[in-house]
């Protein structure tokens, strides 16, 4: 479902935020 994609692209935001 389009929540689960961004959800993850959010994590992935994050991710690359705190590295």
């Amino acid at each position: 479902v389009m929540a689960q994609r961004a959800l993850a692209d959010g994590m992935e935001l994050m991710a690359n935020a705190m590295a």
